[in-house]
């Protein structure tokens, strides 16, 4: 019933129309042959068209296909809700950026897995932002809140303190191009842009969770310049966050 339903829609729609003729044809013919109301001499040039009018419409159907795999393939990074990692090139992008800026809340990760690709950058004459949360301020203690169960706020503020402190011995090396900077404001990404002026300009922003999966699993997404409006989007709230920062002095100096 559900079958001869669709048919019934296909048609009114104007859909498939060629398909259901041909079907319609060959069962006829099978009929009239089994009958014997047509000859077996006729039936080859018939079979013949049918063959030449399915083969058209599956021609049809596979440009079709075709042009949807490349419109696909076409999508901006963007209309991708997000990934769960980000692309196998990250770290080759990031070693090859001249200019970095780096924002989120204490960077502990970062600092971790890529410090020496940081080091190897500033030597080289690269340039470095970093934006981290202010450690004694309220959005210090609202990160602690994130966490599942009871985190101490404590927590949060020793862990901005020692990206701080790593990021000062960084800043030795190059001091002009060496730029930190905190706020008092509860960031909720962790966003890595990568020659954000330059045509070939990308932004990897990992979201923060509340009390939901995090880690490794938080949610990951990728804007490329040329995607437009959400890659401009991100880098114009980075350089509103920027602007709004203090400069970071180490208490000592």
């Amino acid at each position: 019933m559900k079958m001869f339903q669709r048919v019934v829609d296909d048609i009114r729609g104007g859909e498939n129309i060629d398909l259901y003729v041909t079907v319609a044809a060959a069962i006829g013919l099978a009929a009239m042959n089994a009958v014997g109301v047509v000859q077996v001499a006729l039936l080859w040039p018939l079979n013949l068209a049918i063959l030449a009018l399915l083969a058209t419409t599956i021609l049809g159907n596979r440009h079709r296909l075709e042009e949807i795999g490349t419109a696909i393939a076409s999508f901006p990074a963007q209309s991708i809700p997000f990934v769960e990692e980000f692309p196998v090139d990250f770290a080759l992008r990031l070693d090859e950026a001249r200019e970095l800026w780096l924002t989120g809340t204490h960077h502990s990760a970062a600092l971790t897995a890529y410090y020496q690709v940081l080091e190897k950058k500033v030597r080289a004459g690269g340039t470095l932002k970093f934006l981290l949360v202010a450690p004694d301020g309220a959005a210090s203690k609202m990160a602690a809140m994130r966490f599942p169960g009871r985190v101490n706020p404590d927590q949060e503020r020793m862990r901005i303190q020692s990206s701080l402190e790593t990021l000062a011995s960084l800043r030795e090396i190059a001091p002009e191009r060496v730029e930190i900077r905190t706020i008092d404001f509860l960031v909720d990404y962790t966003a890595y842009l990568l020659d954000p002026e330059a045509p070939h300009g990308v932004i990897y922003l990992e979201r923060y969770t509340y009390k939901t999966s995090g880690g490794s699993r938080k949610p990951k997404f990728v804007y490329h310049r040329r995607d437009g409006r959400w890659f401009e989007h991100v880098r114009a709230e980075v350089l509103h966050l920027w602007d709004s920062a203090t400069p970071w002095e180490p208490e000592n100096s």
